[in-house]
């Protein structure tokens, strides 16, 4: 079977069960046969083998059945580069690409002399980490940044990450839930898109999120269970500035659950994502030095 005559068939079996399926279909045969587009592009004849075809077409069918093409292709583009990624940490999204901006505008606003201190929260797969040490190491800034997760499989994707993008020793990766492990660490600024979705959606959403780890997308019957964990901790340490991702429709409760647990001033900022909706908050703490 030609590369033509694959990509025809692959494309009908996906037809109306999906968005794009020749275009899917061709991501899933370069990531089979391990080639780039221009590869498919300029040999359209080109003859696949038997276990090729074989390969292919179980990655189709996998993706007929509802499976994320990144989990198929171990491959997620975020903030234009390419991330591995597998079944046990969630598939970034580009929303959150707006958290690093926001993250790297604060850390500039610090006009930071000494080693920036940064705490990932629920780190997955390492991109948002990565991004944002890609543009502080950019802008010629010192920075070290701890990444921190409770699933351990959560963290071997992150290391395979880390270490493919030459990270680290600007990235260490530690299993702890929230600070449990932390111990006496500081940071200038703690950054998260933890779980904010309602128990009670589970079978409800789309397909594809019934392959992506439970605990990375699940909070409490509001969605909301880890916030209150994390701002109550939040308040109880010394560090100034979280930057975290939300629900859409969580504005409300964020705030009333910062105006209960805040024991200082504080600045609250909501942001939105490109589809004008509240996608993540900015909280600052106001103490005088």
């Amino acid at each position: 079977m030609q590369i033509s005559e694959a990509l025809k068939k692959a494309t009908k079996i996906l037809y109306q069960k999906i968005e794009s399926p020749r275009k899917e279909s061709e991501k899933i045969l370069l990531s089979t046969l391990k080639k780039d587009l221009t590869f498919l592009i300029l040999n359209e004849d080109f003859k696949l083998t038997q276990e090729e075809i074989d390969i292919f077409f179980k990655k189709v069918a996998r993706r007929a059945s509802g499976e994320p093409l990144e989990y198929i292709t171990n491959q997620v583009s975020f903030y234009s580069k390419i991330f591995f990624i597998d079944y046990g940490a969630l598939i970034p999204r580009p929303e959150t690409e707006i958290l690093v901006d926001f993250a790297f505008q604060e850390i500039l606003k610090l006009s930071p002399k000494n080693q920036i201190q940064i705490l990932e929260i629920g780190i997955g797969s390492g991109a948002l980490s990565i991004s944002l040490a890609e543009k502080l190491e950019n802008a010629n800034l010192d920075f070290k940044i701890i990444g921190i997760d409770i699933s351990q499989n959560a963290l071997k994707i992150a290391k395979k990450n880390i270490e493919n993008f030459n990270y680290s020793s600007k990235i260490q990766i530690l299993q702890s839930d929230l600070f449990q492990n932390l111990h006496s660490q500081f940071f200038d600024l703690i950054i998260s898109n933890p779980p904010y979705i309602s128990e009670n959606l589970k079978g409800k959403l789309q397909k594809e999120l019934e392959f992506e780890p439970e605990i990375a997308l699940f909070s409490g019957n509001d969605g909301a269970e880890l916030f209150r964990r994390l701002l109550k901790e939040f308040f109880n340490r010394p560090e100034k500035i979280l930057i975290c991702e939300m629900g859409f429709d969580q504005k409300k409760i964020i705030q009333d659950e910062v105006c209960k647990l805040a024991n200082t001033d504080y600045q609250l900022i909501f942001y939105q994502d490109l589809a004008n909706l509240d996608r993540g908050f900015i909280l600052k703490k106001k103490i005088n030095s």
